[in-house]
């Protein structure tokens, strides 16, 4: 993520999705990632980077999603999978 940034005189994170987020959405985006993670087992824990959870969740979150169980959803969508090109892809 880049420096938070004032917009409007509301501080917000900017993040490399093109997307810009509010402090309650951050809130809720890092709940979900710690949520999504603590459903993990610790082989799963052991084969998957937390930050790929949160790439995945990120594009869903800059896409408009806000649903809690659906950012969850995203991502944990690829853990267990072969490690897959777009996880990377903005």
């Amino acid at each position: 993520m880049n420096p938070i940034r004032l917009q409007n005189g509301v501080m917000r994170q900017s993040t490399d999705y093109g997307a810009v987020f509010d402090p309650a959405t951050i809130r809720l985006l890092r709940t979900c990632l710690d949520e999504a993670w603590a459903q993990l087992g610790p082989i799963e824990q052991a084969n998957t980077l937390k930050s790929s959870l949160a790439s995945r969740m990120l594009r869903a979150a800059a896409a408009g999603e806000r649903d809690p169980v659906r950012l969850r959803t995203c991502a944990l969508l690829r853990v267990g999978s072969p490690s897959i090109a777009d996880d990377t892809a903005a």
